[in-house]
């Protein structure tokens, strides 16, 4: 249409002038011819490149050819997030809270590894069913520190005792010390096998049961002492654990260490996973003692 008006224009034009007209003429239907051919052309290519992103095979080809380069860190990312939850579900759902947890705090060295399974073993027809899961599972929690005690002067700061190492305190040591006193004063019910020193040190502080129920022969080695929750009153809080058959058949060097059980929080007095757990650690303790 356009090419149209430019022919009527140059007729116009160039009417004086025939031979101007012609050639303007002959460049104009060329130009004309080249469109054409070349509008021709362009359609056809068109044409054939819209049959070949319908086609479906080729579209599959190269859709999927280039996947990977456009999406791989979205598929990464993906993946990653799949197994970390997956990760969090399993550990929830498999981490079910212990039966009974056995503290060994002190020196020398206790094994964990070594002592968990052959107490789950001892225990498993003496302890109840705490949780509830069909199993006996204990939880073996070791401190391995230098021991300390209460300095001869049994000096007081601020209501604190003042404590005195039996050796140099390493850093391992100051952390476990704060780990140790969280755990005695936020803790749930435990057993605790603990050095002399260090239980001393924590007796007065209301976070050991008193163990007159448990007999004892009148030769027993024991840590006496008022509680502050339970002040003018003198109560057994541990018993020595010194030439006991279950701790030499456990391979451990019992000679410093005495066996208590921590109390039940106040206020958790009714929830019975915590008095099972309390009822199981005395159950141990009496069982540890009367071994033979």
């Amino acid at each position: 249409m356009h090419i149209a008006l430019i022919c009527r224009k140059l007729n116009k034009t160039h009417k004086k002038s025939a031979k101007i007209l012609e050639g303007k003429k002959l460049l104009c239907y060329n130009f004309i011819i080249l469109y054409t051919k070349n509008t021709a052309k362009f359609q056809e290519e068109r044409i054939n490149l819209k049959h070949s992103l319908i086609n479906k095979p080729h579209f599959e080809k190269m859709t999927w050819s280039h996947f990977w380069d456009y999406y791989k860190f979205h598929v990464i990312f993906g993946i990653f997030s799949l197994f970390l939850i997956g990760t969090i579900i399993y550990s929830v759902l498999s981490n079910k809270s212990p039966d009974l947890t056995i503290h060994f705090i002190g020196s020398p060295p206790v094994q964990e590894n070594t002592v968990e399974p052959l107490l789950e073993v001892e225990f498993k027809e003496q302890i109840e069913d705490a949780n509830q899961d069909g199993t006996i599972k204990i939880d073996v929690l070791v401190k391995n520190l230098s021991t300390f005690h209460l300095s001869e002067e049994d000096k007081q700061d601020g209501g604190i005792k003042i404590i005195e190492w039996d050796n140099e305190p390493t850093d391992a040591d100051l952390l476990y010390i704060e780990k140790i006193t969280l755990d005695l004063t936020t803790g749930e019910p435990a057993l605790y096998i603990i050095d002399k020193g260090i239980m001393e040190v924590y007796m007065t502080q209301g976070v050991f049961a008193p163990l007159e129920s448990i007999n004892l022969p009148g030769s027993a080695d024991t840590i006496t002492g008022e509680s502050e929750l339970d002040p003018g009153y003198t109560h057994t809080y541990g018993i020595s654990l010194a030439n006991n058959a279950f701790m030499q058949k456990l391979g451990i060097d019992a000679q410093n260490k005495y066996i208590g059980v921590r109390v039940i929080n106040e206020g958790q007095e009714d929830d019975e996973t915590m008095r099972k757990n309390y009822e199981n650690a005395m159950c141990a303790l009496k069982y540890i003692l009367e071994y033979k």
